[in-house]
């Protein structure tokens, strides 16, 4: 074991794949382009505190989406795709 060990490993089919996977993925900088409408200004009829705050179901809803999509290791482009299905699974849902 030690250095031998790390030299034979270097050059294994499997370490080389994935040494070639990892230089074809891009790095992930931001998921969403920051949007200018993120706070409201509240209107005459609309003054409610309330209403510039997320609601604690989508929060929870949110973080427990991206803790399965990093923990199934799923690429992005398979998540932006799964989103107009999710949509359409949860048409009466406020969350989804």
């Amino acid at each position: 074991m030690g250095r031998a060990a790390v030299d034979s490993h270097l050059g294994t089919p499997k370490h080389k794949k994935m040494v070639n996977l990892a230089k074809a993925n891009t790095k992930i900088t931001f998921i969403r382009k920051p949007q200018e409408n993120i706070i409201r200004k509240p209107q005459e009829s609309n003054k409610k505190l309330s209403n510039f705050f997320v609601k604690r179901e989508t929060l929870v809803a949110e973080i427990l989406w991206c803790l399965h999509v990093v923990e199934n290791h799923y690429s992005l482009n398979s998540v932006d795709k799964s989103i107009p299905i999710i949509k359409r699974m949860c048409k009466d849902s406020t969350i989804a």
